[in-house]
């Protein structure tokens, strides 16, 4: 077996899982408008709620990420 098809084997699916992770994560950041009119229907977007959310969810998935 090449050295190249070894590496592979050994970290293809960490590969997969943080593709289908930032998939998610750029799926919610793509979506922030229509997220914005799901919570606040009758009112403009939120850029400084959405910020927030977003910055909870980051600091949440760093330290969860760490431990």
């Amino acid at each position: 077996m090449s050295e190249k098809t070894k590496i592979w084997k050994t970290f293809g699916p960490f590969f997969a899982f943080a593709g289908f992770s930032q998939m998610a994560l750029y799926s919610i950041i793509v979506n922030f408008v229509p997220i914005s009119y799901l919570i606040w229907p009758e009112e403009p977007y939120h850029a400084f709620e959405i910020g927030i959310l977003l910055a909870a969810y980051f600091r949440s998935t760093c330290y969860s990420r760490n431990i």
